[in-house]
């Protein structure tokens, strides 16, 4: 629920999307300007504006060097994924807003160690990307070689075979690409995860095919045995 109104009072880390939060320093928020465009002011200065679609303070993490926020901006159409951005507060009030950066997953998972904070951001190209945020920097690590004989996370597998596969056998319309079941629910998501070499989806788009043709599924551990890596 992106605009779920509820009183929050500080912690060191802000676990759910909101558009306000009280910092050590001062007040966050999302606020409208105008009628097409919001921004993100701390205090009474704006410090990021975006036309259209919506702006999310999706997380805050208490570092040394202050506050870091991490806020997540999108266009707001159905198909288009989040870009990302932190955004540092100093103890003394001034605020550094970082670059933005676009994961090639749906959903980010950021660990904090120690001043450090980590996104794995899926992967570009068959390359793994690891982006690191640290005292007011960051940086995006390429794992080259990684992940192509690993078997994939249980949640991907799990959603490809219920979400994707049996919903498109069930439908019975194997003309049409299997990820595309649900729209742009479905095919944002399969997009998502293309580019991980874990998964074989070649193997994937002809298994949809030719079950949906017979009118029956595999059991998910032979799915996942073809699918995701064993």
């Amino acid at each position: 629920m992106r605009y779920m109104i509820f009183c929050l009072m500080f912690l060191s880390q802000a676990a759910f999307a909101v558009d306000s939060v009280k910092t050590k320093y001062g007040q966050l928020e999302i606020k409208s300007i105008g009628e097409d465009e919001k921004g993100l002011f701390f205090g009474s200065k704006v410090i990021f504006k975006r036309e259209l679609g919506y702006l999310d303070i999706v997380k805050v993490f208490h570092v040394k060097a202050g506050e870091v926020a991490l806020v997540s901006s999108n266009e707001g159409g159905s198909g288009t994924p989040n870009s990302y951005f932190f955004v540092n507060i100093k103890p003394d009030a001034s605020v550094i807003v970082k670059g933005e950066f676009f994961p090639q997953i749906t959903e980010i998972k950021p660990v904090q160690k120690e001043d450090k904070i980590i996104v794995d951001l899926g992967y570009n190209e068959g390359v793994q990307e690891i982006l690191t945020y640290s005292s007011g920097k960051q940086s995006i690590e390429k794992l080259k070689g990684k992940g192509k004989n690993e078997q994939t996370d249980e949640d991907g597998c799990n959603y490809l075979y219920n979400d994707i596969y049996v919903e498109y056998v069930k439908n019975q319309q194997c003309n049409s690409a299997p990820e595309e079941i649900s729209g742009m629910s479905t095919a944002r998501d399969y997009n998502s995860m293309s580019n991980d070499p874990r998964y074989n989806f070649g193997a994937f788009q002809t298994l949809s095919v030719t079950s949906c043709k017979k009118g029956e599924w595999i059991k998910y551990s032979e799915f996942k045995n073809k699918i995701c890596g064993g």
